[in-house]
């Protein structure tokens, strides 16, 4: 498969398809959410200078993953200030590329806007060993959102780590 990564700045027209697979895949967290919701989040983040900012993943033209780079994302740790997250791809695209390439392109713009920390919270072992293995090291497991959560670090530097 052949894809690419671009700033969702670039594909607006993405936004209602992005919505709504982040609506079924994390709606249910959120008891006031919706897809219209989600949609205003992502218009939120159609930036390319600052945070917050979303990247998004193409394929033949049409959108195949997400991510994002955002301030303070987990309000219980509010001393972390930069976060990648809003990871996803659907499950047609998995296994395939599209997440290491999208997290890889979040931690180059984090770069390119002069961050130094990049952090970022999951609740699933696997994705837990995507980041582990692009390195991206555990900082702690805490409680979040009344379930058990892994946060993770990565520094970023020049030398593109």
């Amino acid at each position: 498969m052949h894809f690419r990564v671009d700033y969702l700045a670039d594909h607006p027209d993405a936004i209602p398809v992005l919505a709504k697979w982040l609506f079924d895949e994390w709606g249910h967290r959120s008891p006031d959410g919706s897809v219209e919701g989600m949609a205003d989040n992502l218009r939120e983040r159609l930036r390319r200078d600052r945070l917050p900012l979303a990247l998004v993943a193409l394929g033949h033209g049409e959108p195949i993953g997400t991510v994002s780079l955002k301030m303070r994302e987990v309000e219980i740790r509010p001393q972390y200030e930069h976060w990648l997250g809003t990871l996803f791809v659907p499950k047609a695209s998995r296994r395939k590329g599209v997440g290491s390439l999208l997290v890889e392109a979040g931690a180059d713009e984090a770069r390119r806007l002069g961050i130094r920390e990049l952090y970022l919270y999951t609740r699933h072992s696997e994705t837990e060993r995507l980041y582990a293995g692009l390195g991206w090291a555990e900082v702690e497991r805490p409680e979040y959102r009344a379930s058990p959560a892994v946060i993770m670090k990565r520094i970023l530097n020049r030398s593109g780590t």
